[in-house]
C-alpha cells in the first residue's frame, strides 16, 4: 500500500503544505511503513525528500488523539505482513584490515 492509496482508505486530502494535521499523517504512514520503503520510495510516494521522511520518524506526538487513531489505521491497513527480518546472507559483511601490515 503507497501513500495515496492509504489516504483514500482514511479519507483523508493531503494538500501537500505543512499543517499539522498533515503532518502527523505523514508521519504517522512513514513509522508504520518504513520497515517496508526505503527512505528514498516514501519521500517519493509523499512527495518529500528523504531528509523529510527522517524528520517525520523522529517526531513526537505523546497523548495526541489524531496521530494516535491515524498510526493505529495505518498499522491495521498494513495488515499482518511480518517485518522484514534480516537473513545471514543479506547481512553485509565487512572486512578487517590488518593495521600493521600496512607500514
Amino acid at each position: 500500500m503507497n501513500y495515496k492509496q492509504f489516504c483514500q482508505n482514511i479519507g483523508y486530502k493531503d494538500n501537500g503544505r505543512r499543517d499539522w494535521n498533515n503532518v502527523k499523517i505523514r508521519a504517522a504512514y512513514a513509522k508504520a511503513f518504513r520497515p517496508f520503503f526505503t527512505l528514498e520510495q516514501l519521500g517519493t510516494q509523499m512527495g518529500k525528500s528523504h531528509a523529510t521522511i527522517i524528520h517525520y520518524l523522529k517526531l513526537k506526538f505523546p497523548r495526541d488523539k489524531f496521530y494516535e487513531s491515524a498510526y493505529d489505521i495505518a498499522e491495521k491497513l498494513r495488515g499482518d505482513i511480518p517485518e522484514p527480518q534480516e537473513n545471514e546472507e543479506s547481512v553485509m559483511v565487512t572486512k578487517v584490515i590488518n593495521y600493521t601490515n600496512l607500514s
